[in-house]
């Protein structure tokens, strides 16, 4: 996989620990793969990085179309 430019030795999710986009996007990611259990166990953790947000997605990037207001 190509990092663009960064260090291959710190992973994505070290780096980005708790974004509340990327929980999202890797729990919407699991459930679609049907490890339900492991997006159930993220849960509190999606939760709690999305607390103090203004915003409510209901997906990891607003051009999902159930994102855009109806």
């Amino acid at each position: 996989m190509k990092l663009f430019g960064r260090s291959k030795k710190l992973p994505r999710l070290i780096r980005h620990a708790n974004n509340a986009w990327s929980l999202l996007g890797l729990q919407q990611s699991l459930e679609k793969q049907g490890k339900i259990q492991l997006a159930k166990d993220l849960t509190m953790q999606v939760k709690t990085a999305w607390e103090r947000s203004d915003v409510s997605p209901v997906a990891s990037c607003y051009c999902h179309p159930d994102a855009r207001e109806g």
